[in-house]
């Protein structure tokens, strides 16, 4: 008998005695991330931010007694770490990204190892509590800034976590494991990159040639902003600073140099970080498509606008890699074999989205 059939065996038995052990206690736990695939800025915080490290979990336990109903009080729900199918852990992120180094510069509060910005804690070995939620009636963790790679530095994009609810005394009532995708894909490297050669997005003051590239072409975007919009911080440092960002009047590059990472959400708008931005610039989404609607694919030779499949958006979103666009629509296929379903088949071309 071949090994998959008997693993596959094993777990049809072991999923049949959970369930009956889960049905004659009458609770069903459902566990689920809200932001589907959640994307960071990656290893380095040290010149600008667009996204933290930031994922939510949800889950509703429901008896089945008669008429189902939400459990919302005398039971205790956690989340902890479960290691991958090839037996990988992801149990901590401070190790993986120096963003715990510039919270305070970014965002203006002191947070301890492993701890995300809304008080959630990146899951690990020891379970973490959700908090029920009244309003949507349901438990939850929001924002565990969990990280795309493994504690040995492999990556996975989809780490697991298990959800346990147990009543007061202790005992488990249900329990379930869900996925928390995140991934560290996007970045503008192509382009902006010092070694891209791509001229249209060149400084006119050059490259800034570093040689970490996860610095480069943050700092190249850097110089390119204030080259285009050099009175920029100059003109709104009163709003900035009224919401505690402190940027040097001479520009972006500057600030960053003097050791103050830059929050693109400190002026752009961004939904993802509410509260954030100033009023008359234009939101983080608008200004980063709409500036990119005539730039073009260095691949394809045409500009973003025109391109009408995936490759155009994977060229800064997640991607490649990680596939953001997945699952039935994803993989969907025409009779000829190309897919069927692209991003701007709903989303439209860059203009619409800018």
């Amino acid at each position: 008998m071949q090994l998959k059939t008997v693993i596959f065996i094993l777990l049809t038995i072991s999923l049949a005695l959970s369930e009956e052990v889960k049905s004659k206690k009458g609770y069903r736990l459902l566990a689920w991330n809200d932001l589907g695939m959640h994307c960071m800025d990656g290893n380095d915080y040290s010149v600008f931010s667009i996204l933290p490290p930031y994922n939510n979990l949800v889950a509703q336990l429901i008896k089945k007694d008669g008429t189902p109903q939400h459990i919302t009080s005398g039971v205790t729900l956690t989340y902890e770490a479960v290691p991958s199918l090839d037996g990988k852990w992801n149990t901590t992120s401070v190790t993986k990204t120096n963003f715990w180094d510039y919270v305070l510069s970014l965002f203006g509060v002191t947070l301890e190892a492993d701890k995300g910005l809304a008080g959630s804690y990146v899951q690990s070995k020891t379970p973490q509590p959700l908090h029920y939620d009244s309003t949507h009636k349901w438990w939850t963790a929001e924002g565990i800034p969990v990280s795309p790679k493994n504690d040995d530095g492999s990556y996975n994009m989809y780490p697991m976590v298990k959800v346990v609810a147990k009543d007061n005394s202790g005992n488990v009532l249900a329990e379930t494991t869900t996925v928390l995708p995140v991934s560290d894909e996007m970045d503008c490297k192509k382009c902006h990159s010092s070694t891209s050669n791509y001229d249209d997005a060149k400084p006119s003051s050059g490259w800034v040639n570093l040689s970490d590239p996860e610095k480069d072409y943050k700092y190249n975007i850097l110089r390119l902003h204030d080259q285009k919009h050099p009175t920029a911080v100059a003109e709104h440092n009163s709003s900035l600073s009224a919401k505690g960002w402190n940027y040097k009047a001479e520009g972006l590059e500057a600030t960053a140099n003097s050791g103050t990472p830059i929050l693109c959400a400190s002026c752009h708008k961004s939904n993802a970080l509410p509260g954030t931005g100033v009023d008359d610039i234009k939101p983080l989404t608008q200004a980063l498509h709409s500036k990119h609607t005539d730039v073009t694919d260095p691949d394809t030779g045409l500009t973003l606008n025109n391109s009408t499949n995936r490759n155009a958006c994977y060229t800064c979103h997640p991607g490649a890699t990680t596939q953001c666009l997945r699952g039935a629509m994803g993989n969907a296929k025409n009779p000829d074999g190309t897919s069927k379903m692209q991003c701007q088949s709903c989303h439209g071309v860059m203009s619409a989205v800018g």
